[in-house]
């Protein structure tokens, strides 16, 4: 893989008020539909981390934000995020807390049994930067790869484009593509696909995909 890396910094895209991290891990997943969101996450981190058979680390979170889902991974786990708010927001870190970008992650070749990378790739819009992500993913673990992405052919989905387009909003940092186009991004990346579990069937754009790393011959 070769190119730029994408500027995907948040404080490229607009400045960040004091202490957001600090209301990110506090507020967002602790209340009203943030709740029910979190509640469905980790029942699907869960699921398929079930159907891994993956011992006890060391794991990867990436991004981790402030390590909301890293307490349900197995093991001792490296925490890593281009936002150090975030990083400094971890409560309990169990583990190294490293500021790198997924693009060029600073770990040998299957340096981890296993890697998240929750919440990141539907604010990647070109799909050879997604494929970049994944590729590196698939580089630094020696098991499966676990990561989320946004489905386009969900009601969740639809509503927020229609909603955009009736309010005269700008285009959203947030993207959907279908599952035959991110399947697509895995075996490009060199993964071949597991399992999928969706929040909520056709209704939440969020999917959760386990993947591993291709057969070779």
């Amino acid at each position: 893989m070769t190119g730029p890396t994408p500027d995907l910094r948040p404080e490229r895209a607009f400045e960040r008020p004091a202490g957001w991290a600090l209301d990110y891990r506090d507020k967002r997943f602790r209340a009203g539909s943030g709740l029910r969101t979190d509640r469905r996450e980790r029942k699907a981190l869960l699921a398929l981390l079930h159907r891994t058979g993956a011992g006890e680390g060391p794991w990867l979170d990436v991004p981790c934000g402030a390590g909301r889902m890293s307490d349900l991974l197995p093991g001792p786990v490296v925490a890593v995020d281009f936002a150090e708010e975030m990083l400094r927001a971890i409560p309990s870190p169990r583990g190294p807390r490293i500021r790198a970008t997924a693009f060029e992650l600073p770990f040998c070749d299957a340096s981890f049994e296993g890697v998240l990378c929750h919440r990141l790739l539907h604010h990647v819009p070109r799909a050879a930067d997604r494929v970049r992500i994944l590729a590196e993913l698939r580089r630094v673990s020696s098991g499966p790869v676990i990561v989320s992405f946004f489905h386009s052919v969900s009601l969740q989905h639809a509503r927020r484009t229609l909603a955009r387009k009736l309010r005269g909003k700008r285009r959203s940092s947030r993207g959907g593509v279908t599952l035959t186009t991110f399947l697509r991004d895995l075996r490009e990346a060199g993964l071949e696909f597991v399992a999928a579990r969706p929040l909520l069937p056709f209704v939440s754009e969020q999917w959760l995909v386990l993947a591993r790393r291709a057969k070779v011959g």
